[in-house]
């Protein structure tokens, strides 16, 4: 399930904070994070899944999909219906619907487009304006790019790296790094001087930068 959520978790993942996972969702039992998933039924329609089988909509749903930008005719499919992006989302519908403050992301980003991740990344944002605290969990760290404040590397169960998203490859911590990042160090140690990025707009610039000297 992409989207849990949890009761209690430490302080320093609070106050309206976006903390990036490299990992697992089972490592967030090395900080005594407790999960929960939503429980649904695949035959069960959106409106009900959402709305408790009551027949008056709740407007907040409305309220909702609007700010996620979710068609309202969603409502009326089966959720075997719809595709497993719009479900991600309806899964938030169902968090935000019922105030859940500690929202985990876990891999949101597998099988949605560049568009779609696009957005997903600009609601988790303004989620994180509303005092939501936001865990994003992923092995794509394209995806945290430009997303988290915070950082936190597990390897083997262990907590091996805090900090900065752009200084982990300064650092020997076993990650999956990105073609972006591996063509910067591979013209490095071909003589170019490319400064260490995860947007492909700012290394363009760099490597114009870097012939023109």
């Amino acid at each position: 399930m992409e989207i849990v959520y949890s009761k209690e978790i430490p302080a320093d993942f609070r106050n309206g904070k976006i903390v990036g996972f490299y990992g697992d969702l089972l490592d967030l039992n090395l900080y005594d994070i407790d999960t929960y998933g939503i429980n649904y039924d695949d035959e069960w329609k959106v409106s009900k899944f959402l709305n408790g089988g009551h027949l008056r909509m709740n407007k907040r749903i409305y309220d909702i999909f609007a700010f996620l930008d979710l068609d309202k005719n969603v409502l009326n499919y089966k959720i075997k219906d719809i595709s497993k992006v719009t479900f991600k989302y309806v899964l938030l519908t169902y968090v935000l619907l019922n105030n859940i403050d500690n929202i985990i992301f876990d891999h949101i980003e597998v099988g949605m487009s560049y568009k779609e991740v696009r957005h997903i990344k600009q609601i988790i944002k303004e989620l994180c304006k509303s005092d939501k605290n936001i865990i994003v969990i992923t092995k794509d760290l394209l995806f945290l790019d430009g997303l988290v404040d915070e950082l936190i590397v597990i390897n083997n169960k262990k907590e091996v790296y805090r900090g900065f998203l752009k200084d982990v490859f300064d650092e020997p911590v076993k990650i999956d790094e990105p073609k972006i990042i591996r063509f910067i160090n591979m013209a490095n140690r071909k003589g170019a001087d490319l400064k260490v990025t995860l947007d492909n707009k700012e290394l363009l610039k760099d490597i114009y930068r870097s012939v023109g000297k």
